[in-house]
């Protein structure tokens, strides 16, 4: 599915998706479902549908054993995307609260290639340095699979985009340089400010 979603056969993922979900279901093979239910959520933000990737991303959440798991930390990121893109900041906030806890709780194995997607956080709530920052981890943690993502890329793109628009390039670079020498729990310190 993640290989169609790259080669832009983004309908074609979405079947397979579907079809995967449904036979995990019928199966009782939990993880395959969490698996396909994120992506699905992936597939569908995709296709510019924020709205139907929260509701795979919350039909994940609502299961407390995945809610602990490591599908759950994507579909936590997956539902900042989606609540930036659907411009509600609040939920994103309660949404980045949630990936933040359980990032701690699993020793922070996803953090760097989802650190982007936290960059457009910061962005939108307009704490640029904190977004400067974050980029800046991500790209000396999770760089070289984040910019092969397309979705990834982009918020990477974005956020910097804002950011270099409030900020001189001389202070963008610092940041960028302090955000590559920070620890992840330091980098959260910035974002529950």
């Amino acid at each position: 599915m993640q290989q169609m979603q790259q080669d832009g056969r983004l309908q074609e993922a979405h079947e397979a998706g579907a079809r995967a979900l449904s036979l995990a279901e019928a199966g009782g093979l939990a993880s395959v479902a969490a698996a396909a239910l994120v992506g699905l959520a992936q597939v569908v933000m995709s296709m510019g549908q924020p709205a139907e990737a929260i509701t795979f991303a919350l039909r994940l959440l609502a299961d407390p054993v995945a809610r602990r798991g490591n599908f759950a930390l994507h579909a936590w990121i997956i539902a900042v995307e989606a609540h930036l893109a659907l411009g509600q900041v609040q939920e994103a906030s309660q949404a980045v609260a949630e990936y933040i806890a359980l990032s701690g709780v699993r020793d922070w194995e996803w953090f760097g290639a989802h650190a982007y997607a936290l960059a457009a956080f910061a962005a939108a709530r307009e704490r640029f340095e904190e977004a400067a920052r974050l980029i800046g981890h991500a790209d000396a943690v999770g760089a070289p699979a984040s910019r092969r993502d397309p979705q990834r890329a982009m918020l990477r793109s974005d956020a910097l985009g804002l950011v270099a628009a409030r900020i001189g390039a001389a202070e963008v670079a610092a940041l960028l340089a302090e955000g590559r020498a920070l620890r992840e729990p330091e980098v959260c310190a910035f974002l529950s400010q």
